[in-house]
């Protein structure tokens, strides 16, 4: 069975209390890759709607200036 990256570092947490030092180093790396990848999920998606709503109100504006 295939899991999520957040599943895996659940399910790790589970079988890992973190016992040692390079357990902990591990698990820090697992979630701040994580948090990286939706933040870049998040920047990717802010920034195609940014382009819409200027494609949006470039069209309106244009149609508020043949009027």
């Amino acid at each position: 069975m295939i899991l999520s990256q957040a599943d895996q570092i659940r399910e790790d947490l589970r079988n890992n209390p973190l016992k040692t030092a390079k357990d902990k180093k591990k698990f820090k790396k697992q979630v701040i890759d994580s948090v990286d990848d939706y933040l870049q999920y998040i920047l990717t998606d802010f920034g195609d709607m940014t382009d819409r709503l200027k494609k949006v109100e470039k069209i309106i504006s244009t149609t508020l200036e043949k009027n």
